[in-house]
């Protein structure tokens, strides 16, 4: 995942079979829906733990459902309920409910914040979820709950964009492995987003250019910008070409502001990789779909 140091300089462990395999390391690093047979163990005592002393019949009532009450302790009813469903979505529910309540409890002074450590409860699930590679993550404002880590819509979008063996769409799938994997490394991010839109952009504008940058493409796009198409979109206070010619700007520029004249580097922040990754997913939809066009 890191280029630029060892793993072991950064603190970071992969399996052998991720260092042997790229395409080992790209699966260990991709974004997971729902409860996968590796994740679920551990949610499942987080939740054993988490939902003791909980109101369950206030769960049956909220989330409309009927939790098991078969014998044993009182609080066990959420455990039975997560074994009895096989439907993520009620299980995410369930989770989601158990938060809020914690954090109810907890800045009520009572139930839950009486356990040691209570005001670890949402950093321990949230743990587990990182390092599973869960599409979803704890926020705590405003207020405890789940949180997609990114929307359906955009993840729709990155499978798209990422399909097939092209270089943007490998590029893409680097970029986004490596900003939402376990162990993320968003300089890499960022760089594999500007990869994928040089991928896309560098044979529409300089394709005779053997030194072709990104920002040598923005350049031709510049001076050419009123012959660019965006889907046949126009409008009267932007062309298409200058909504496109911007967001090229936005995502270059960003990524020069990370290198000072001194030779100084600094670091990615997880939201500049984050809108660099979606702003190129964007912008490689819009090239291999076709809807950037000049005449």
């Amino acid at each position: 995942m890191l280029s630029d140091m060892s793993e072991a300089e950064a603190g970071v462990w992969r399996p052998i079979s991720a260092r042997r395999s790229a395409l080992r390391a790209e699966e260990l690093a991709s974004v997971v829906e729902g409860f996968p047979t590796w994740l679920a163990p551990s949610v499942r005592e987080w939740l054993g733990s988490a939902s003791h002393g909980l109101d369950a019949q206030k769960a049956e009532r909220v989330l409309r459902v009927v939790l098991p009450h078969y014998a044993g302790a009182y609080a066990s009813r959420f455990v039975d309920y997560w074994d009895e469903v096989d439907d993520d979505d009620d299980r995410i529910d369930l989770v989601d409910f158990v938060l809020r309540e914690c954090e109810i409890e907890f800045r009520g002074g009572w139930g839950a914040a009486a356990r040691s450590g209570a005001e670890n409860i949402p950093f321990w699930l949230e743990n587990i979820l990182a390092e599973g590679g869960s599409a979803w993550r704890v926020v705590e404002t405003p207020y405890w709950g789940l949180e997609r880590r990114v929307s359906e819509e955009t993840r729709g979008l990155v499978e798209s964009a990422a399909s097939g063996e092209t270089d943007a769409a490998r590029a893409i799938r680097g970029a986004w492995n490596a900003c939402y994997s376990p162990s993320p490394d968003y300089s890499k991010a960022y760089g594999e987003a500007v990869k994928a839109v040089e991928a896309c952009v560098l044979p529409l504008t300089i394709p005779k250019d053997a030194g072709a940058t990104l920002g040598k493409a923005i350049g031709h796009v510049r001076d050419t910008v009123s012959v660019w198409s965006v889907g046949g979109l126009g409008g009267k206070s932007r062309a298409p070409g200058e909504t496109l010619l911007a967001m090229l700007e936005t995502l270059w520029q960003g990524q020069e502001r990370h290198a000072t004249p001194e030779g100084a580097i600094r670091d990615v922040a997880q939201s500049e990789a984050e809108a660099a990754v979606s702003l190129a997913v964007t912008l490689v939809h819009w090239f291999t779909s076709g809807l950037v066009s000049r005449p």
